[in-house]
């Protein structure tokens, strides 16, 4: 089935439990898939987020999944999404690449601390590399 468009409320809503909300991957697959913009996008705006991925369903007829996918990887960056879009690149915005989850955590692991030590320093005007011997 396809969601359907109520005129009166002017919302998408589901018309079968595979395109409900609890159908798709949660907040943190959006976190892993395409960083930190769609994650806040859910968390903070909810509804509009809702909103475009049954809107993006009954327009291209695909399944939770991948509307929810292509939803992140747009509302991550719009232009690259846009341009592979209008070009006709099949990419494959769904599948969790487990070498780039690995490879994000490893600079974060070494990106957070460095940060957390310069905005400490910042505050308490210690020297940022006092902790070298």
């Amino acid at each position: 089935m396809v969601p359907k468009f109520d005129p009166q409320t002017r919302k998408w809503s589901p018309t079968s439990p595979e395109e409900e909300a609890s159908a798709g991957y949660d907040i943190w697959g959006s976190l892993l898939r395409q960083g930190p913009n769609p994650f806040i996008q859910r968390l903070f705006q909810a509804d509009e987020y809702e909103q475009g991925v049954l809107k993006f369903m009954a327009g291209d007829k695909v399944d939770r999944n991948t509307a929810q996918a292509e939803m992140d990887a747009y509302l991550q960056n719009p232009n690259d999404w846009a341009y592979n879009r209008v070009n006709g690149y099949n990419v494959d915005y769904l599948t969790l690449n487990p070498k780039q989850i690995g490879l994000t955590l490893a600079w974060a692991a070494i990106i957070v601390p460095l940060l957390g030590r310069a905005i400490y320093c910042g505050i308490t005007r210690d020297n940022v590399w006092a902790i070298l011997p």
